[in-house]
């Protein structure tokens, strides 16, 4: 039997908003604080809570995102306000928006997976059950089109993938003066630039982003975590350079005895964090890379991010998506009284 306690701070007139923590993209065997953690903030409807609320809760957080999930977009002018539940497909659809400590993004593949999460987890302890009551989640957003996402049992562990629109790098002219500064800027303070670089490539469709592989390496874990940019000076490049590259994806591929295909790590002082644990929408530049350089055409790829606390997923290039799997584990469950 449980014990509702009231709130005696909040006032009959307040709303509380659902509030999580979730660890994406975890590592081992779904170890809580590996991977990246990400808030998620439940509402009815989007428009519930302001946009300039939602960047002061994004902002409080001091998490690299916070996604924030509803059943749509506003209430319907019929003031219908029943809350949308699991189909007989076990599938949900939602509306969903991501923000940083100092922007909104288009797109986050973490805060995604962690949204996939912290449903599941609201509809199990609904029903009292750790059964997957949720195995499908559509999400529109508002930058980035519908969104798809599912959840499987493999073993013991419950299986988010997400569905994102692919982006196939392009590359930047060698003569580009950008291609010069911003590889001395990631590696000058811990390695000679023109000794590592292999190439840099750029977004097409998602601004800020760029790619930087490094050359292969009889140690290429160790290779990339070497890597020390001067972050002071990153951060200035987004503002005066042309591609304005506020997330920098740094590669390179792993030995052929590894389990992985390879790896990565994710820079962005200028989204408000130094390094990103685990980026998930970089692998829509990364996978489709990958795939053509490794000539895996139709194979899942193996990858881990090599931040401190690490991060762990599979990935495919299927036409104009990329599937993203990983496993993902809710830390923190509370309310938000904006």
């Amino acid at each position: 039997m449980r014990t509702i306690i009231e709130n005696p701070f909040l006032k009959k007139s307040e709303k509380p908003f659902p509030t999580f923590v979730v660890d994406a993209f975890t590592t081992g065997d779904n170890q809580a604080y590996t991977g990246n953690p990400a808030g998620v903030v439940f509402m009815n409807y989007d428009d519930e809570i302001p946009d300039e609320t939602k960047q002061k809760i994004a902002t409080s957080m001091k998490l690299s995102q916070t996604a924030f999930v509803a059943w749509d977009w506003t209430k319907p002018e019929d003031g219908d306000c029943r809350e949308p539940g699991v189909d007989d497909r076990k599938t949900l659809k939602r509306t969903i928006r991501w923000y940083s400590p100092t922007h909104e993004f288009n797109l986050c593949g973490h805060a995604t997976v962690g949204s996939v999460k912290s449903l599941l987890k609201y509809y199990q302890d609904k029903t009292n059950t750790n059964d997957l009551v949720v195995e499908n989640i559509e999400f529109k957003s508002k930058f980035s089109g519908n969104l798809f996402a599912s959840i499987r049992k493999q073993e013991d562990a419950e299986v988010i993938t997400i569905d994102l629109p692919v982006n196939v790098p392009k590359s930047i002219d060698p003569a580009s003066k950008l291609r010069q500064q911003i590889t001395e800027t990631i590696f000058g303070a811990s390695l000679q630039w023109n000794d590592v670089l292999e190439d840099v490539f750029y977004a097409p469709t998602i601004p800020n982003y760029l790619l930087v592989v490094m050359k292969s390496t009889e140690d290429p874990e160790q290779t990339l975590r070497n890597v020390t940019p001067n972050f002071p000076e990153l951060e200035k490049l987004a503002y005066i350079s042309e591609y304005h590259p506020g997330a920098i994806f740094v590669t390179i591929q792993a030995r052929e005895e590894d389990p992985e295909d390879f790896y990565a790590r994710t820079f962005a002082p200028y989204f408000g964090g130094d390094e990103d644990p685990a980026c998930g929408s970089a692998h829509t530049l990364l996978t489709p890379y990958w795939t053509k350089r490794l000539g895996k055409d139709g194979q899942a790829l193996h990858t881990r991010h090599l931040s401190a606390r690490g991060g762990k997923m599979k990935v495919l290039w299927d036409g104009d998506r990329v599937l993203i799997s990983g496993t993902a584990r809710v830390v923190i469950k509370g309310e938000i009284i904006p």
